[in-house]
């Protein structure tokens, strides 16, 4: 389903938000081959201020890889607004 999530229009909690999971879904699966994100997912303030632009959250999204289902469904939840 790449293409089918972006971060056009989230407002900067909902982006927030939408790193948080992403990073718990790093931590759990390593299903993003990113140096950004894989420091974020073990930074002491829980990676927030290495938060990148929603353009590099797209790209990040858009490059998953070995997610199970049950990960989709955590990431997708976010894009549901």
């Amino acid at each position: 389903m790449a293409g089918t999530r972006s971060c056009q229009g989230m407002s900067a909690d909902e982006l927030r938000e939408l790193w948080r999971c992403m990073l718990q879904l790093q931590r759990l699966y390593g299903c993003y081959r990113s140096t950004r994100i894989s420091l974020a997912a073990d930074a002491a303030d829980g990676g927030i201020s290495l938060m990148p632009n929603p353009f590099i959250i797209d790209t990040l999204n858009e490059s998953i890889t070995d997610l199970p289902p049950e990960g989709y469904a955590m990431l997708d939840a976010n894009f549901s607004n």
